[in-house]
């Protein structure tokens, strides 16, 4: 089975400079489990981890099919996406929100 994943910023944390504008669908081969309970989460909200708020949106039995849950989720939504090849431990894919990276403050001094 594999789960798709949303990570999205919402607010301050030590990875401030990092994170600023990160919204992204992952395809894990693991699922995310509640930042509360440690019990796994399989379609809900879990929580919140360094600023960065982690929703579950179900399991797929392939790695295509959670991907194209992802692609027919995001264009529903008409949000412009790109792959992403920076995977973390089990991130088969991962879809970021927006047609280009983010450009951090310390990107705009240099």
């Amino acid at each position: 089975m594999f789960f798709v994943i949303e990570r999205e910023h919402v607010g301050p944390s030590q990875h401030q400079e990092t994170h600023t504008g990160f919204h992204a669908f992952e395809v894990s081969s693991q699922p995310v489990r509640y930042a509360s309970s440690g019990e796994v989460c399989l379609d809900d909200y879990c929580g919140e981890e360094n600023g960065i708020a982690i929703y579950a949106h179900g399991e797929h039995p392939t790695a295509e099919a959670a991907e194209s849950w992802i692609e027919i989720y995001m264009t529903g939504l008409n949000l412009d996406f790109r792959e992403d090849e920076e995977l973390g431990d089990g991130v088969v894919t991962r879809f970021c929100v927006g047609r280009y990276r983010p450009i951090s403050a310390e990107g705009t001094r240099n």
